[in-house]
């Protein structure tokens, strides 16, 4: 009898490949969404359909919260659960939710106050593994509990001094120029400049190629040009680092001064300066800004998704150097 009762309250079934247009980055959603949210809970109650099949109507009473707005021993309903291996009742996941009504749940292998071990059964728990591991999580839930702070785009960079670090190229991309910087010269400007820290906000939208033209792309390489850090800013001074590092659509982090982005824009040669498109009313060099239009005209989707692409390669590779080292 007993037997019988824990196979009542074990269910395995495989994740499905296709869940929604989200599925495919859950890993990296939860940690740029602000409103995500990371927990681990005991999993009480859920229901079987079985023709699908999925888990429905899920109970969970969260215990521990790793980032988001997770009221703890609050027990919380979901419409659905995605498992990738085994559901069992009274026993722990790590639970990450999104903006939908669905929450995704791994089994723990164990967790203490340091760190946080799950089965890596698929491709998703490997990435979120990985990202347990980094800290990713908990520096997203640092940096979300500090909306409307201010940092300088250097300390948004790389938090120590460059002189410190193994910083020695720093380069800026806008559309097919590529212009090197001098270290010295880039971080005195990074120190001046402020950002604050905003909502993450999706700034490219399905359908919605043109809403921003253009994108200026700072890259920080070591002496091997290996990506170190990097940050990509709209013409209207979004900045955004983790949404394209992870091969996502650009993110809204933080946000500078139009006269900020102007001092950004002034590192490079005049004759690049002209062709920037800028938002009404900035000025970005002496000459007029006559190709504006023209610019606007030539905007190539796929070219600037390929550089976003390239840099994320350049920087895994670069993770992976350092590793073999």
């Amino acid at each position: 009898m007993k037997k019988l009762v824990s196979l009542i309250g074990i269910v395995a079934f495989m994740f499905s490949t296709i869940l929604t247009a989200y599925a495919g980055d859950v890993p990296e959603a939860l940690s740029y969404e602000d409103d995500a949210k990371i927990f681990i809970g005991t999993l009480k109650d859920f229901k079987l359909d079985s023709d699908k099949p999925k888990v429905l109507d899920v109970q969970v009473l969260p215990t521990r919260k790793i980032k988001g707005d997770v009221e703890i021993n609050e027990l919380q309903t979901y419409k659905m659960c995605h498992f990738g291996k085994l559901v069992q009742k009274e026993k722990e996941y790590l639970f990450g939710w999104l903006s939908d009504e669905s929450i995704w749940a791994y089994e723990i292998i164990s967790y203490d106050e340091k760190e946080i071990k799950i089965e890596t059964y698929d491709e998703f728990a490997k990435r979120i593994q990985d990202y347990l591991d980094e800290g990713l999580y908990a520096r997203a839930e640092q940096e979300r509990s500090t909306i409307g702070t201010q940092i300088s785009l250097a300390g948004f960079l790389y938090a120590k001094p460059f002189s410190d670090s193994n910083v020695k190229k720093i380069t800026l991309r806008y559309q097919d120029e590529l212009h090197e910087v001098g270290v010295e010269e880039f971080e005195k400007i990074a120190k001046e400049i402020m950002i604050v820290n905003a909502k993450n906000v999706a700034l490219y939208e399905d359908g919605k190629d043109d809403a921003y033209k253009t994108v200026l792309y700072i890259e920080l390489l070591d002496e091997n040009e290996q990506l170190v850090s990097m940050a990509a800013v709209t013409r209207f001074g979004e900045v955004d680092r983790d949404g394209l590092m992870m091969s996502r659509l650009m993110e809204k982090d933080y946000e500078m001064k139009t006269e900020d982005l102007q001092k950004l824009y002034s590192l490079f040669p005049k004759d690049v300066q002209k062709n920037i498109v800028a938002p009404e009313g900035i000025k970005v060099s002496e000459e007029p800004l006559e190709l504006l239009d023209e610019n606007a005209k030539n905007y190539k989707p796929w070219l600037y998704g390929g550089v976003g692409a390239a840099f994320v390669i350049a920087f895994f590779i670069g993770l992976a150097f350092k590793k073999r080292k």
